[in-house]
């Protein structure tokens, strides 16, 4: 559920913390990426599932005494809701959430989604004239951004929405950004008048290129914001 733009910058984000002292551990979802198994039946509850236990063999191989959790555009949203479903089971307790340029909802995921797919499909660099010609619209595949998403995955995408301040895990919350988000800054409102600990900074000098479908598969380094989320995990840390 990313592209190179998305997966290259959560490996040097688990590199630069890695360099700093943490013990940081990425992964791909079940049926995603390298991961065995397949979307297919897929829902929130196991996207949830498969961050709650990757949080626990982050702590089996580590020994950590507390966790923190990163989540980058979707999973960002798939974050919270595995603290919100599962947070209070793990061994060891969340300290924080870090939500990297967070989309709120599993709708705006499959609404830009289905740009790029269009726009893939349509993409004179890849196919010639006549194979764009022939092609179906996006809207009438199961496939979206290279990979297949079947119409019950879809449907549970589009039930996925962190949006409302109800139900948020009571860890501190910090919204880091490399472009402004209105919708983020009035949840972030609603999450402090009803007393969660939440922050959000947005960093100067930090490539914001998520609607850009000539920059989507490129792997972008975003060298300030990362350098920023493992300055506030070692502030966590004091």
């Amino acid at each position: 559920m990313s592209t190179r733009a998305v997966t290259g910058r959560i490996q040097i984000l688990c590199e630069a913390a890695a360099g700093a002292g943490f013990a940081a551990l990425r992964f791909d979802y079940n049926g995603v990426g390298d991961s065995a198994g397949a979307l297919s039946g897929a829902g929130v509850e196991r996207f949830c599932d498969d961050v709650l236990r990757a949080t626990e063999e982050l702590v089996a191989r580590s020994g950590a005494r507390a966790v923190h959790i990163v989540g980058l555009r979707l999973g960002a949203a798939v974050a919270v809701a595995a603290v919100q479903r599962g947070g209070l089971r793990l061994s060891r307790p969340i300290q924080s959430v870090c939500l990297w340029d967070p989309l709120l909802s599993g709708r705006e995921f499959l609404e830009q989604a289905r740009v790029f797919q269009d726009l893939f499909l349509r993409d004179r660099g890849r196919f010639s004239a006549k194979t764009v010609r022939r092609r179906a619209p996006a809207a009438s595949g199961d496939y979206l951004v290279g990979y297949a998403f079947p119409d019950d995955v879809r449907r549970a995408l589009g039930q996925l929405d962190i949006g409302l301040a109800e139900g948020w895990p009571s860890v501190t919350v910090r919204a880091v950004l490399s472009e402004a988000s209105p919708a983020w800054e009035r949840l972030a409102g609603r999450l402090a008048s009803a007393g969660h600990t939440v922050s959000s900074e947005l960093v100067k000098g930090a490539p914001s290129v998520w609607n850009d479908y000539d920059q989507h598969e490129k792997t972008l380094r975003a060298g300030p914001i990362i350098a920023r989320i493992v300055s506030l995990l070692a502030e966590d840390r004091r």
